[in-house]
């Protein structure tokens, strides 16, 4: 059996869990759309770090990092394929 063979055998949350595991951080590549598709509409916070660095905060960023809008990895896999 080959890597791919593995990855093709896996139930969506086996799936979601793996790349979960080797996302950076948790910024995968679809982060971005998630994010925009659904964390742009939160109630944000505007924090000024020491070095004056300025971030906008999502209500996620203060749940211990658990998005009230679910997981982005489920988010994508449920997406349709992009045509080739």
């Amino acid at each position: 059996m080959t890597n791919a063979d593995r990855i093709r055998a896996m139930s969506d949350q086996e799936l979601a869990a793996f790349l979960d595991r080797i996302s950076i951080e948790g910024d995968e590549p679809w982060e971005s759309i998630f994010k925009t598709t659904f964390c742009d509409c939160c109630p944000t916070v505007e924090v000024t770090e020491e070095d004056g660095t300025q971030h906008h905060l999502n209500e996620c960023d203060f749940a211990d990092g658990v998005c009230p809008h679910g997981k982005s990895i489920q988010w994508w896999l449920k997406q349709p394929a992009e045509k080739k």
